[in-house]
């Protein structure tokens, strides 16, 4: 069902409304309907809404919505797609955002040693924005991370992602968190690595992702989980 949200005209507005963000309270959303009871043949109460955004492309460059953590499944589908020469499994889960849920109980079922979490981080590489703010950047590959809100990720995996890994960057700031919050933590512990795509505006209704950025992380986590699965880094 589609719809529209709208609003009073910004000349209409004086200039202290023009300051406040509108409460999601007063927010409504027209399908068009003319009665309650029309409206009710089409929609319920609890029912989810996002905003209704094409995905598109300009170059290298790629528009959609939830890339966070589409990325990261389309990913992990196109490593089925090619088996790789060692025993593994896949996870796709759900309730990262509200408290990496699903990961939870997967850690528990899969048992594994070790584990790559690939998802998407926010970028920030934007105007007006510090450098030391920009946790990294668009274009520069995939994004390791040795620290974030919920994990300390393996020393070893981390440093040698960096060493080995073609077009990576290091994630600059501890900020955000993932699934690994959850698993590192599970059972006795797991060893865990993070490779994720650089995203600016993320978790927004148009978040923004470079391809080859996308492509770095498909080929850096076929190659790291080569190696972990090799003992080498045992």
């Amino acid at each position: 069902v589609t719809g529209v949200i709208g609003g009073k005209a910004v000349h209409m507005l004086d200039a202290q409304a023009r300051k406040n963000v509108i409460k999601t309270d007063n927010l409504y959303i027209d399908i068009g309907a003319k009665t309650k009871a029309s409206a009710e043949t089409k929609v319920s109460l609890g029912d989810t809404a996002v905003f209704d955004y094409t995905y598109r492309e300009q170059g290298d460059t790629v528009f959609a919505r939830a890339i966070d953590d589409k990325a990261g499944c389309a990913i992990l589908v196109e490593m089925i797609r090619n088996p790789q020469p060692y025993d593994m499994y896949f996870t796709f889960t759900v309730g990262e955002e509200v408290g990496c849920r699903g990961a939870v109980t997967a850690s528990y079922t899969v048992d594994a040693q070790s584990a790559i979490v690939v998802e998407s981080t926010t970028a920030a590489d934007i105007h007006s924005v510090a450098d030391e703010n920009r946790v990294c950047k668009l274009s520069k590959g995939a994004v390791a991370s040795f620290m974030d809100n919920g994990t300390v990720y393996d020393k070893q995996y981390y440093s040698k992602a960096i060493e080995v890994c073609d077009n990576i960057q290091p994630k600059m700031a501890v900020a955000g968190g993932n699934n690994a919050s959850a698993i590192h933590k599970s059972r006795d512990g797991v060893r865990t690595l993070a490779l994720s795509v650089p995203c600016r505006y993320i978790h927004s209704q148009c978040c923004v992702a470079n391809k080859n950025d996308i492509l770095s992380v498909y080929e850096n986590t076929v190659k790291m989980a080569e190696i972990i699965a090799s003992g080498e880094l045992n």
